[in-house]
């Protein structure tokens, strides 16, 4: 088992890119953390455990990691594009009037929680002054 730090780029499909690495390394990634970097807003270290396979030689593993790591920065590495999963399929079933109904609903009762909440407490306050 090893654990690895990496940061990526702020761009869309960058951790993607990169988790690919793994892939493509024939790695066992068993765990993936983020954590913000301190006085860098919006940018995280990620720290990543990975199940090391004895039979793959740890100079060649090197070597293949630099050679990807090359390529991903210089825009080569190949892209995975996924099939329409079954998953795809059910979030395009679910765009009918009840659902977008939900949707704003759900959304609207999410910005007014803290209100509730404020009122509530205010509400607590008030009956704890009052005896």
């Amino acid at each position: 088992m090893a654990t690895l730090s990496f940061n990526v780029k702020d761009e869309v499909g960058s951790l993607y890119d990169c988790l690919g690495i793994f892939r493509e390394l024939g790695l066992s990634l068993s765990r993936l953390e983020s954590r913000p970097i301190q006085g860098s807003p919006w940018k995280y270290m990620f720290y990543a455990d990975v199940a090391l396979n004895p039979k793959i030689d740890g100079k060649a593993l090197v070597l293949k990691a630099e050679e990807l790591l090359k390529k991903a920065a210089a825009g080569d590495a190949p892209v995975f594009k996924a099939s329409n999963s079954k998953e795809a399929q059910k979030k395009e079933e679910k765009s009918g009037i009840g659902h977008a109904f939900y949707k704003h609903l759900m959304s609207g009762v999410s910005h007014m929680l803290p209100f509730v909440v404020g009122g509530g407490i205010l509400i607590a306050i008030a009956f704890l002054i009052d005896g």
